[in-house]
């Protein structure tokens, strides 16, 4: 009898070698791990506390480790359809990718996050990178290493570049795959110097090149979103956040690490990333018309994550921004809410306060929206089973969500 798949070097392998089949395999993969590392975090929170920057930590070490085996090898089968339109990086991190969705459908479930919350924008929080990156950079290793291997792999890359670029191209040709991304990231001559057959003997592909480029897509990417901050419909929510959005690429905001507890982190969190109650998230009404209720006079001022924590008018907010700024910005409030969360000396006690100021103003606004019996939004109970961070201080939940600001 003869068997449908086979595993060999720990990838999946079927009768036509498809990509889909070892990228299915790493799917389960990574979940079992995923879970794994949740499941030992709890079971030693009460030996040794974790914060969200070590859980993520672990997650990169162990699920993704466990995942992504390989991807030098599929990963990069899976950018094709991205790949339709050269420089379009709004489509290179559409991120449809099958272990991408899956990736940030575990961490939404795990930091409690709805299900709307934008990829791009939850990576870009957690201080992770885009798996098209690592699809891409791995897949450049791996065509270094065949170009430095013995003669036999050598002849081998050789026939498969031949194969993808001039006799027969196609899409089962992993040198097909390789050279389109490349023509997206590096200049013409670049890549037709180090690949095409054209130019004499393959020669190694400079990952720091690679590298910088998808870099500076990302950035441009990324800037062209905050451009569009002051619209509406999904592309002016991811520009609202990356508007926000002060930290580089794979670098996690600094609040991250502030001494909270997970319930007030995980507030602060939602909050960035749009998962909050505010007028600006109602698409029942025009995006103009989702002025702010909460100001004693409306100013007809779209009720957005920037006026609900720097103009409000509502009277809690209003004296909660006034002891933020008495006690942590005493020339003046930031003009954006970019500044907010960089305090001036960017002291740990400062930052503390901020995230304790956004989380307060977070509360009331789901207060005002409940007594004005509008209908809520599904609710998300603090579930102990799930909880994988402890809180390693003595505050608890009540005076940290009361926005306590002395000590």
């Amino acid at each position: 009898p003869q068997a449908e798949v086979a595993k060999y070097l720990g990838i999946m392998f079927d009768s036509a070698a498809s990509a889909s089949t070892m990228l299915q395999h790493r799917m389960q993969v990574y979940t079992s791990q995923f879970y794994a590392v949740l499941s030992d975090l709890r079971q030693a929170s009460d030996r040794v506390p974790s914060t969200l920057p070590v859980a993520l930590k672990l997650l990169r070490v162990r699920a993704e480790s466990a995942g992504l085996w390989g991807c030098g090898l599929w990963g990069i089968f899976h950018l094709h359809n991205e790949l339709t339109g050269y420089h379009r990086w709004d489509r290179f991190y559409q991120l449809k990718d099958p272990l991408e969705m899956r990736r940030c459908q575990l961490l939404r479930g795990y930091l409690k996050l709805p299900q709307h919350v934008t990829k791009v924008c939850l990576l870009h929080e957690l201080g992770l990178q885009p798996l098209v990156h690592t699809y891409v950079l791995r897949a450049v290793a791996l065509y270094n290493q065949l170009l430095q291997a013995g003669p036999v792999y050598q002849s081998l890359l050789r026939q498969h570049v031949q194969d993808g670029l001039v006799t027969r191209p196609a899409v089962h040709n992993w040198v097909y795959h390789l050279h389109r991304v490349l023509c997206m990231l590096l200049p013409r001559g670049q890549w037709m110097q180090v690949m095409h057959p054209s130019q004499g003997e393959p020669q190694p592909i400079k990952v720091k090149d690679v590298r910088r480029a998808l870099r500076d897509g990302y950035a441009a990417y990324t800037r062209e979103l905050a451009s569009l901050h002051d619209g509406g419909g999904e592309g002016a929510r991811k520009g609202v956040y990356f508007h926000m959005a002060t930290h580089a690429l794979g670098r996690q905001p600094k609040y991250l690490a502030v001494h909270l507890s997970p319930v007030a982190l995980r507030a602060c969190l939602r909050f960035r990333l749009g998962a909050h109650h505010l007028e600006v998230t109602n698409h029942a009404v025009a995006h103009g018309h989702r002025v702010c209720r909460r100001c004693p006079v409306h100013h007809g001022r779209v009720d957005t994550e920037e006026h609900c924590l720097l103009h409000c008018a509502d009277p809690d907010i209003a004296d909660a921004r006034g002891a933020l700024q008495s006690t942590v910005f005493p020339a003046g409030l930031p003009a954006s809410i970019s500044g907010l969360f960089a305090p001036p000396g960017a002291g740990w006690g400062a930052l503390r306060r901020v995230v304790l100021y956004v989380v307060h103003c977070s509360s009331i606004v789901d207060a005002r929206r409940a007594a004005a019996a509008q209908p809520p939004l599904p609710a998300q109970p603090f579930d102990p089973e799930d909880a994988v961070w402890v809180d390693m201080f003595d505050s608890s939940d009540e005076e940290e969500l009361g926005l306590v600001v002395d000590g």
